[in-house]
């Protein structure tokens, strides 16, 4: 039995019509091909003159403005009359705690565009300054239908995330004399990333003078922090129970002893099996070193060792700025100077040093350098 052709006509507020006909009416055309149809929307005349005789406030029926006519087989024109109602966009308020609308919007809105495109659906975000949770999304059933899951999938994803900050910022404090901060720590830094990688935590010792010298905090899980405490005060424990000298070094003494790199301090550690502990800036006593082992022979040992190392130290040290002698160079050679023809050289008796009054012309030429000359 062949279907027959009807002409259906259906409601659709007028202001979606523009929405149902976006990109150049590629929805109503796949409606059509899909459904084999002809929907035809309403005449822009038509629109324009019933809006200039104001047809929207009249109560006697429905608006030609709101009517969408489809033509074709029976059962075709009321499939494709569902699925054309299924296009006109709808509104749903979601809500979505003020605090996670940032993640929702992303850098720059890079997140919130990529929700948009992707379910192709409009989502308003209220502004900031109103600390308003409800998002509105605009689109068609199905999409707005999928956007929705994806924010709440999202929105449960940052809750979840924020429930792990929170956690993972939980804070314990404890106090641990300052000298045993240094064991905590080790060599370049090696127990206390042992201990961080291990229970997933913050260790944080004093940095400056404002904080208290003896407090440690850990930051992390709780469980992970008391788990942490409990190894650091084990080791705390262990390095309590050596057997501990203090003896005094000379401070200029401790570049040589600590070495290259720490490498010469560390041979000596190693040797004996013991722990040195070299003053800080910021101790009272810059000489004051502690050495700790548990043998107490080989700390005694260890002791000695470095009482004979700091002596020869020092005497090299003595040596080197004691006074020197500097020899001074041998005087010039004396020279002798030799003086001729003085006034008290002259030969008193000799007539052409000394010549006489009477015969002065005659002499004058001969008087040399000393003679007195006279010029009338």
């Amino acid at each position: 039995m062949q279907e027959s052709q009807i002409t259906l006509k259906i409601e659709i507020p007028g202001e979606y019509h523009r929405a149902l006909l976006s990109n150049r009416g590629q929805k109503i055309q796949e409606l059509q091909s899909k459904y084999n149809v002809q929907i035809k929307f309403p005449d822009r005349r038509l629109r324009e003159n019933a809006q200039n005789e104001n047809e929207k406030n009249m109560d006697d029926g429905p608006s030609l403005l709101d009517t969408i006519t489809i033509s074709g087989r029976d059962t075709r024109c009321k499939e494709a009359a569902e699925a054309l109602k299924a296009l006109v966009p709808v509104t749903r308020t979601v809500n979505v705690a003020f605090e996670h609308h940032r993640f929702l919007i992303g850098r720059s809105g890079e997140t919130i565009r990529s929700l948009m495109q992707a379910h192709d659906v409009n989502i308003s975000i209220p502004p900031e300054d109103t600390h308003s949770d409800e998002i509105m999304i605009t689109g068609t059933t199905e999409n707005v239908e999928s956007a929705v899951t994806e924010i709440l999938k999202r929105v449960g994803e940052f809750e979840e995330a924020a429930e792990i900050r929170r956690l993972r910022s939980f804070k314990l404090s404890f106090d641990v004399p300052s000298e045993y901060h240094v064991r905590l720590i080790g060599p370049r830094g090696k127990v206390v990333n042992e201990l961080r990688a291990k229970h997933d935590v913050l260790i944080a010792f004093p940095r400056s003078s404002n904080d208290p010298p003896d407090t440690i905090t850990l930051t992390g899980y709780e469980a992970n922090c008391n788990a942490c405490k409990e190894e650091m005060e084990a080791i705390i424990g262990e390095a309590q129970s050596l057997f501990t000298q203090e003896i005094f070094l000379d401070a200029t003494f401790h570049p040589r002893l600590i070495g290259q790199k720490g490498r010469n301090l560390k041979k000596v550690m190693d040797e004996f099996k013991v722990e040195i502990r070299l003053p800080r800036c910021t101790d009272p006593d810059p000489n004051l070193v502690v050495i700790a082992g548990k043998d107490e022979d080989a700390v005694y040992d260890c002791i000695e060792q470095l009482r004979r190392e700091e002596e020869e130290f020092l005497q090299e040290r003595r040596q080197y700025i004691s006074p020197r002698v500097i020899e001074q160079p041998p005087p010039p050679p004396r020279v002798e100077v030799e003086i001729k023809g003085a006034p008290w050289q002259l030969d008193m008796q000799s007539e052409e040093q000394f010549p006489t009054m009477g015969n002065a012309q005659a002499t004058a030429a001969a008087a040399g350098a000393w003679s007195g000359v006279r010029r009338f």
